[in-house]
């Protein structure tokens, strides 16, 4: 029996923080990604989001403390390095108060792939350019690394200005974002449970819009978390391999639905000639992501932008090889089904 989905206010709180900093970019990149995908946009789902942003600019403007606002600023506009690390932290079961300078390092080294001796500001704004350097991320490189630079050397910082900002943000969630609704999100959470139930597996595999396969769910322990605030509404924490899956369609789509958006999708993919000749490449064998990076002449950042779409399509999957390489191999039954939904929706 798979879990039931539950809620924890960190993860919205977090969310909410990052949105509020970054209302701008995040409105402008959601209209950009409805556009991508007609089948499930409308102008009910465009009003719904321009609400939200509406709403995150009026708690950002009117809620806040001035204090609160640059606090805010500091640690969430256009940086990712301290969401993910708040991320990490709740998604283990961690409190932010028992951590420490230590615990910050160990995160930032293992997330970039750095070693101690390449905590420099320009090996960190490196590093950190080819972690979240893709066409959607709006971050500012040199402001991250700066940050990130002077935190790891000034344990007050991290102790007295981070750690307390955090708890004062916190606590502004709680008292004009979550109380005032926390009887209508117990219901709702019950309801979407209610929902699952009936069928986890189909309702996992419709919210992440095909990217979580039946045979993945039925191998892997994972545990889908609920938020009412953050710009996603399920989050899903992978628990064998430690990541979490982020979706915007908790409502279930209904299977017509579900499938226009997979074969417009598709079609977009092939579009793009460099996209239609990694597809044909990976036909033939595996390939290394960074070789193939090299072949394209591409960013490792951007090789990975490519190689989720391919797994968000559900065409890929991934192989241990030696050296801890993680290997791609396209799905050719995968490829052929998808192919075969497209010819039988135009020719029926």
């Amino acid at each position: 029996m798979k879990p039931t989905i539950i809620y924890k206010l960190d993860f919205d709180f977090i969310g909410y923080c990052h949105t509020c900093a970054n209302v701008h970019d995040m409105r402008k990149m959601s209209n950009q990604e409805m556009k991508q995908h007609p089948a499930i946009s409308s102008k009910d789902l465009k009003k719904s989001y321009d609400e939200y942003y509406d709403e995150a600019e009026i708690y950002y403007n009117e809620k806040l403390s001035y204090i609160q606002k640059s606090e805010l600023d500091m640690f969430f506009k256009k940086v990712s390095m301290f969401m993910d690390y708040l991320m990490s932290i709740t998604i283990h079961n961690k409190s932010l108060e028992e951590e420490n300078l230590e615990d910050f390092q160990a995160f930032v080294l293992k997330v970039l792939e750095l070693e101690e001796k390449d905590l420099k500001i320009e090996k960190l704004h490196k590093a950190i350019k080819d972690h979240y350097d893709q066409p959607h991320f709006f971050n500012d490189y040199s402001k991250e690394a700066q940050m990130i630079f002077e935190t790891l050397k000034d344990e007050r910082l991290f102790n007295s200005i981070f750690k307390n900002a955090i708890a004062s943000l916190r606590e502004a969630f709680i008292e004009h974002k979550y109380k005032p609704s926390e009887a209508y999100f117990e219901n709702k959470l019950a309801d979407h449970n209610e929902k699952y139930s009936n069928n986890p597996i189909e309702f996992m595999i419709n919210i992440s819009t095909g990217m979580l396969k039946e045979e993945d769910l039925l191998k892997v322990d994972y545990q889908p978390y609920i938020t009412f605030f953050s710009p996603y509404n399920l989050m899903i924490s992978m628990k064998n391999d430690g990541f979490i899956i982020y979706s915007d369609k908790l409502e279930q789509l209904n299977k017509e639905d579900f499938e226009k958006d997979l074969m417009q999708s598709f079609l977009k993919f092939l579009s793009d000639p460099k996209r239609y000749e990694m597809i044909q490449m990976l036909s033939k064998e595996k390939w290394y992501a960074n070789e193939l990076a090299k072949k394209f002449k591409i960013t490792p950042a951007t090789m990975s932008y490519h190689v989720n779409k391919l797994y968000g399509l559900g065409l890929i999957t991934f192989e241990q090889g030696e050296q801890n390489k993680l290997y791609i191999e396209l799905d050719k039954k995968r490829l052929r089904d998808l192919l075969n939904l497209i010819t039988n929706d135009l020719t029926i």
